[in-house]
């Protein structure tokens, strides 16, 4: 899971940077959305590091994530109403 562990070389912990990259994937923001989301929290970052976060972090994220095998038996299969 994301800690508040610092990377070498990132100026915040892993806890914001994996926040930021999930807004930008799951809830398909611009880094704009993202960058004005993380200011009402009052985190300051720019757009840039966003979507450097992102470019190097979608990887990660998806393998923490998975989507398709990660749901229950009953939402993997269609039902349809019988007349």
């Amino acid at each position: 899971m994301l800690s508040d562990q610092k990377l070498p070389g990132y100026r915040f912990p892993l806890s914001v940077i994996g926040h930021a990259v999930w807004l930008y994937h799951r809830s398909a923001l611009s880094d704009r959305d993202v960058e004005a989301l993380l200011f009402e929290r009052g985190i300051e970052v720019s757009r840039e590091s966003i979507r450097t976060w992102c470019i190097n972090f979608s990887g990660e994220f998806a393998q923490l994530h998975p989507t398709s095998n990660s749901l229950p038996e009953p939402f993997r299969s269609t039902y349809f109403c019988e007349p």
